[in-house]
C-alpha cells in the first residue's frame, strides 16, 4: 500500500488497522506504537501539503520527501506485520 497524499491515508489506515488488530498479543503494543507513529507522519504530511498550497518555496520538495518516508515506513510495517502473522 502506498499513499500519494494525506487524503488517501484513511483507506490505508483502515487496512493497516485490521492487520494491527490481528497481531499476536505479545506484539500488540509495539504494533500500535508503530501505527501511531505512521499517523504522526501523516499529520506532518498534511501540514506540509497545506504549506505547499500557500507558498512556493521548496515546500513541494518537502512534501515529496515526507511522502517517500511514509511509503517506506508503510512497506516496512506491512512486512513486519506479515512476519508476525506467519509466526502465529
Amino acid at each position: 500500500m502506498k499513499v500519494t497524499n494525506s487524503l488517501q491515508w484513511s483507506e490505508v489506515e483502515a487496512e493497516l488497522n485490521k492487520q494491527v488488530r490481528s497481531t499476536p498479543p505479545k506484539f500488540a503494543m509495539d504494533a500500535q506504537k508503530m501505527f501511531n507513529n505512521l499517523r504522526a507522519m501523516i499529520t506532518k504530511l498534511s501540514k506540509l501539503e497545506m504549506e505547499a498550497r500557500t507558498s512556493s518555496s521548496g515546500s513541494k520538495r518537502r512534501v515529496n520527501e515526507q511522502l517517500e518516508l511514509i511509503n517506506i515506513e508503510i512497506e516496512s510495517f506491512e512486512q513486519w506485520l506479515m512476519m508476525l502473522l506467519l509466526m502465529k
